[in-house]
């Protein structure tokens, strides 16, 4: 173990690094024992140490478990027990499932009765109280091992890069991810919406990796592209978003409503997982305020008599603020 905290903090000081993507994470277990708070321990002092010499990069200590399991797994493996310091992040795949299980498919199931159906992210959501109070899951729509969303929406015959299905599936998930309480990761490609065209959909492990692509879109890339840029901003400017208390408040059917606030920022955030326009209806009195700011277009939506009425298009989501 002290060889694993040497290195860890080793690089923090060569390199400046702020986080770790920590492969395999349910390794570092021993005689039944969750080993990382050995070096969680290790990685904060350091950051420390150099945060109060006044360096500006090595400071962070994020560290970032990849347990591709299931929440009992995780939650052993990686964040420990109540009160016990294992690692504070892990990604979260079982919510990653059941964003796609809800938008495109699943790589090795079916599920085809959960597409359109956000009671699956509400599903998402509550999996977290299994885990302690310390956890915060880290939600990604890819990953090296897993298959590209776009890929996945081919597979469950939604479109291709030549339909608007394609692009308005990418921009609901990444619209959910927007508003998902906890960091999030997006992998290289999806806010261009990569696929792999050698997709062999025999062999799920290791197949989305694509070449990088940075500059030279085509219009549909460089409009999701800015999209995810503007949602972006959105979230960082809005700690509601990443950091605040999340109230559910619909999840039937397409609709899907959650009220975001972290002291006086409250947010708003509807999606309709369905593929035609829909109006969610919200009562004023669990949402608030007299009128909602659209934070993508600054269009406005006024409370009429004892409620809101919210035009929601296609597979799509809105982020309103509460005035």
């Amino acid at each position: 173990m002290n060889f694993y905290r040497e290195v860890a903090t080793y690089w923090i000081d060569e390199l400046e690094i702020d986080g770790w993507r920590l492969d395999q994470a349910y390794q570092i277990h021993k005689n039944k024992v969750n080993c990382w708070n050995l070096i969680v321990d290790a990685v904060e002092a350091k950051c420390a140490e150099r945060k109060a010499a006044g360096k500006e990069w090595g400071t962070l200590g994020y560290m970032v478990g990849e347990i591709w399991k299931g929440e009992s797994d995780i939650k052993t493996y990686g964040y420990g027990n109540e009160g016990f310091n294992g690692l504070e992040s892990c990604f979260d795949f079982p919510m990653r499932y059941n964003l796609v299980q809800t938008l495109a498919i699943e790589e090795s199931k079916n599920y085809s009765d959960r597409r359109g159906n956000t009671s699956w992210l509400a599903n998402g959501y509550s999996t977290h109280s299994s885990y302690p109070s310390h956890a915060h899951p880290n939600l990604m729509l890819t990953n090296h091992d897993l298959v590209r969303f776009g890929d996945l929406i081919q597979r469950a015959g939604l479109g291709d890069k030549s339909t608007a299905t394609y692009w308005s599936r990418h921009r609901a998930a990444f619209a959910f991810m927007t508003s998902y309480t906890g960091p999030i990761t997006i992998y290289y490609g999806d806010e261009i919406g990569d696929e792999v065209s050698n997709d062999s959909r025999y062999a799920d492990d290791n197949v989305s990796r694509s070449n990088g692509q940075i500059s030279g879109f085509d219009s549909n890339q460089q409009a999701l592209h800015d999209y995810v840029a503007k949602l972006m901003s959105i979230r960082s400017s809005h700690e509601s978003l990443w950091n605040g208390t999340r109230k559910n408040l619909l999840a039937s059917g397409s609709q899907y409503a959650d009220l975001k606030e972290s002291g006086s920022d409250k947010v708003l955030f509807v999606m309709n997982a369905g593929t035609s326009d829909t109006t969610i209806s919200l009562g004023q009195s669990s949402v608030g305020g007299s009128s909602l700011k659209d934070l993508v277009d600054s269009s406005t939506v006024s409370a009429s008599g004892s409620g809101y009425s919210i035009a929601v298009p296609a597979l799509s989501g809105r982020f309103l603020q509460v005035q």
